[in-house]
């Protein structure tokens, strides 16, 4: 079963998705800023920088074990769509 949404992200760390129990999901930024992804503790900048999904790009993350998916942005707000397989 597929399951779909919008998630608005801002400036502290915010679940976008849970991946426990799914084969994959994939994220698609449709706002205009880039949105970093990552754990828990994900950052814009810094130690715990987490992977920079640019504006309009498309990722597809394998299943991870069951750990959630979370992001945040440096300023501003941003926009993901994810759809879990």
């Amino acid at each position: 079963m597929s399951t779909a949404g919008t998630v608005t992200v801002g400036t502290t760390a915010t679940e976008i998705f849970q991946l426990a129990f799914q084969p994959g999901v994939i994220v698609e930024n449709t706002g205009d800023v880039t949105v970093f992804l990552g754990g828990e503790s994900v950052a814009a900048s810094g130690a715990d920088t987490g992977f920079p999904l640019a504006a309009g790009a498309v990722l597809t993350i394998p299943w991870s074990g069951g750990e959630p998916l979370y992001g945040i942005v440096a300023s501003d707000t941003g926009t993901v769509a994810f759809l879990s397989s």
